[in-house]
């Protein structure tokens, strides 16, 4: 987990992402999302998974604390709006794709404790679920039994891809690939959905969730790779610390 703090103040929004540079790698840019909603502070964390030598994801997870990294702007729609507080979420994250949906859970947190006594209007219940291939995968597990303790309309199921079918129904727990997890667990047309992870796990929940009934425009997911673009030359650039 890599906690930057930007030079100069960098406006983002919880659910977006943004290409990372480290001098380590020159012109070489990967793009991550936010693991936490803007803060006071300005800080900024992301989620570096390395998967092996060589690469961006590598050279930052080799940086020290003081090192100057480059952020490009924040892009995606992958956000919460105003009126999303009503719904019913759901909220799928494979791998390091909880990194986006974390921050949307900060943001969805702050926003409910924002309202202050009765809601004006009625408050949707979450629905978050987490998946990996093992245990052993499943990073940041404190956090999400913390995220399921504190908040009584948030309900979180970890989905193993290799472990076996749970015993005594466990509604915490689920197994097999993600999308199909989450396509049995439920019926979903009338929620909003935010779904983060490895492009092939997007594009199956996405199919699975459209097949079941729920309208594409209420599907916000990251876009596909080959929608991504480093920043261009004359885009501005962000200097940031790491921590």
């Amino acid at each position: 987990m890599l906690r930057i703090r930007p030079h100069e103040p960098y406006p983002y929004r919880a659910g977006q992402f943004a290409a990372v540079e480290s001098p380590l790698l020159p012109q070489a840019w990967r793009h991550y999302s936010p693991a936490s909603a803007p803060a006071p502070d300005g800080e900024v964390t992301f989620h570096i998974r390395r998967t092996g030598p060589g690469g961006v994801s590598d050279a930052l997870a080799r940086h020290r604390p003081g090192d100057t990294l480059r952020l490009g702007p924040a892009h995606g729609t992958m956000t919460l709006r105003d009126e999303d507080h009503s719904h019913d979420l759901l909220m799928v994250a494979g791998g390091t794709g909880w990194a986006p949906i974390k921050a949307l859970l900060e943001d969805w947190a702050a926003r409910r404790r924002a309202t202050g006594g009765p809601p004006t209007r009625p408050t949707g219940r979450l629905h978050l679920f987490v998946g990996a291939r093992s245990h052993a995968d499943l990073y940041d597990a404190e956090a999400l039994s913390e995220w399921a303790a504190r908040h009584d309309r948030l309900r979180v199921v970890r989905v193993l891809d290799d472990e076996e079918i749970p015993e005594h129904g466990d509604p915490s727990a689920g197994y097999g690939p993600l999308a199909e997890a989450v396509a049995r667990a439920g019926r979903w047309s009338r929620h909003l959905a935010f779904v983060s992870g490895p492009a092939a796990m997007v594009g199956a929940t996405v199919a699975r969730l459209t097949a079941a009934g729920l309208p594409a425009d209420h599907i916000r997911h990251d876009p596909l790779p080959d929608a991504l673009t480093p920043p261009a030359v004359r885009c501005p650039t962000h200097p940031a610390t790491s921590r």
